[in-house]
């Protein structure tokens, strides 16, 4: 099954809306539940607070000053949910739900997308950034590596977006993904690119092999799931197989880049006893160097 529950968590700001965008568009294409999470981190209420920024700023806070901070950031939240929600009777989705939480940003996301499908969160891509910000933010990253449940880091507008960008490795967790990525393609009507990255031309006819395994896995989940869900789902009647010569990693990050695609990379659905091992070292080093969106997928 495609994704049923999707969460945004949104801010306000520029990235978020772009994330926001991506929410409604795939849960008016997949028919999917969708929730906006707004949060609350007390921490900058302790910052204003401090005595260090009242002295540099100038500013003298009352002795309710905490209270009234906190007042006036969750009539914030109340607005930006708000528009939301507005937002998505233009969009025609119906059954919107809409949470504010208290606590650490990254923390409190992940708490809430455990129990959905798909987290959607805003990052501006590397273009946007200054030269000191090099990577993937440090809170998009976080929710990427730390969720045991599918996460799209949204960094391009959804019409710059060209095409679904598929990673394949011949890993069981890459057929999964694949069969995913096609299905998404087929309700987001957009044209899936396969594509394998081999490190030098001496590995192009094993590689090739691997297309082919890929292309008779398609073929087989295709059978398999309109045999059981006879209710005229469709897939795609073309997908193209693509070997790039190079390093997987940086190739696949540019390549996304130049043809604008929403890059797929599958991920064990469970976290591992070896943390650092959680995506692996291609798929961590994607996420955190990727200049467009990507959707890290664990299947369930």
């Amino acid at each position: 099954m495609l994704f049923e529950n999707i969460i945004v968590p949104i801010d306000g700001s520029d990235s978020s809306r772009i994330a926001a965008d991506y929410g409604f568009w795939f849960a008016s294409a997949l028919k999917a539940k969708l929730t906006a999470q707004n949060v609350i981190d007390p921490r900058m209420t302790d910052l204003l607070l401090a005595p260090e920024f009242a002295e540099e700023t100038g500013i003298k806070m009352p002795l309710d000053g905490a209270e009234k901070l906190l007042r006036a950031q969750k009539r914030i939240a109340l607005l930006t949910l708000d528009l939301f929600k507005k937002q998505s009777v233009e969009h025609s989705i119906g059954n919107v739900q809409t949470c504010i939480d208290i606590g650490p940003v990254a923390n409190s996301i992940l708490k809430r997308a455990a129990k959905h499908d798909l987290t959607i969160v805003g990052h501006h891509g590397r273009s946007q950034q200054n030269e000191a910000e090099h990577a993937t933010g440090s809170v998009a990253r976080r929710i990427a590596i730390d969720n045991t449940r599918s996460v799209l880091i949204a960094s391009q507008p959804i019409q710059e977006l060209g095409h679904i960008l598929m990673a394949y490795d011949g890993s069981a967790t890459a057929d999964s993904a694949l069969v995913m990525a096609e299905r998404l393609a087929v309700s987001l009507r957009k044209e899936l690119k396969v594509v394998h990255v081999a490190p030098n031309k001496q590995q192009f006819p094993k590689a090739k092999v691997l297309m082919q395994r890929a292309a008779t896995h398609l073929n087989k989940a295709a059978t398999a799931y309109t045999s059981a869900f006879d209710n005229g789902k469709q897939f795609l009647d073309k997908v193209t197989f693509i070997v790039r010569e190079g390093q997987p990693a940086d190739t696949l990050i540019e390549f996304a880049r130049v043809t604008n695609g929403l890059l797929v990379i599958g991920s064990n659905g469970s976290r591992p006893r070896s943390h650092k091992d959680f995506l692996g070292k291609t798929s961590a080093y994607i996420v955190r160097k990727m200049e467009t969106s990507v959707l890290v997928f664990r299947p369930e």
